[in-house]
């Protein structure tokens, strides 16, 4: 069992929130409007708008305006996002039973 099926199995595979915080995981630099992210995720505008605005107020993810548009990216020097991220590491290094 991979990391991605640990963490579904563990956090639930429906969870967007985890959906989301892995895109931005596997995809460092990644940047992108909601409308791209809703895309790339296959989720309702709406839907995901809620998500991504809880993890910007827990600051794992932060907000670039550039113009008219709303850009969000990983915030990799707040503490929240360091401790995803090695707790994310942290299971992708279990081994197997």
């Amino acid at each position: 069992m991979d990391r991605d099926e640990r963490l579904k199995r563990l956090l639930g595979a429906n969870n967007l929130h985890l959906r989301v915080i892995l895109e931005f995981y596997n995809n460092r630099g990644y940047i992108d409007n909601m409308r791209g992210m809703s895309a790339r995720l296959g989720v309702a505008h709406v839907t995901l708008k809620k998500v991504v605005n809880d993890l910007i107020e827990l600051g794992f993810l932060e907000v670039i305006f550039t113009g008219k548009s709303k850009i969000v990216r990983l915030d990799e020097r707040n503490r929240i996002t360091q401790e995803v991220i090695n707790f994310i590491k942290s299971v992708e290094n279990l081994s197997e039973r």
